[in-house]
């Protein structure tokens, strides 16, 4: 549920350069909270304290607690989903474990970032809903990249169900004590599954 409704946020878009600074900065102390505790423990006001503005300055820029932290993910996930592992010396096999290791090893180092998705992906914002849902597909086009030497429907299908295992098992690791390491083998596992499929779709061309 969202911490407060307000009037329509401002349009980054239409931001000058010193307003652009204003919403980075709230931005950057919203991701520094997350880091040190829990999403449902964070209270904005801290965080507008932590950026050096007025609450009311805050619900300017992001109409409310979720509205912010959807921003915050997308931009805390850009350097990840910006990474490309295009090399022609890595195959498509090695490329998909690599990203999945990345986003392993990204929400290990923090994972109060993975436990607010769950938090964000039940919201009811609809500004909220559109930034999940860009979020997600733009995991998933990360990884179809990777897999559309298959074709596109069967690229797609099993960027799905990856991703599906592999939060499945990141939530196990967070919430039920097993390790990280145990979810990066059994992903490891799913993609020895799909190797040989891959390896002759690379080498039929």
């Amino acid at each position: 549920m969202a911490t407060k409704a307000s009037a329509k946020a401002i349009n980054p878009d239409q931001l000058p350069a010193w307003q652009l600074a204003t919403r980075q900065r709230i931005i950057k102390a919203a991701s520094k909270a997350l880091n040190k505790q829990p999403y449902d423990q964070i209270q904005v006001r801290d965080i507008a304290k932590s950026a050096d503005v007025a609450l009311a300055t805050l619900y300017r820029y992001f109409g409310s607690k979720e509205h912010l932290y959807a921003v915050t993910l997308t931009e805390w996930t850009e350097p990840v989903f910006g990474r490309s592992h295009s090399s022609s010396d890595l195959g498509a096999e090695a490329r998909v474990r690599s990203k999945v290791h990345l986003v392993a090893a990204a929400f290990e180092k923090t994972p109060h970032f993975f436990t607010m998705v769950y938090a964000l992906q039940g919201s009811q914002e609809p500004t909220v809903q559109k930034l999940i849902e860009e979020w997600s597909e733009t995991g998933r086009q990360w990884t179809v990249s990777d897999l559309a030497v298959l074709g596109e429907e069967r690229a797609r299908d099993l960027a799905q169900m990856l991703w599906a295992i592999t939060s499945t098992l990141l939530t196990r690791a967070l919430h039920n004590g097993t390790s990280f390491e145990a979810a990066r083998r059994v992903a490891d596992a799913f993609i020895d599954l799909i190797a040989d499929e891959l390896h002759q779709a690379e080498h039929s061309g």
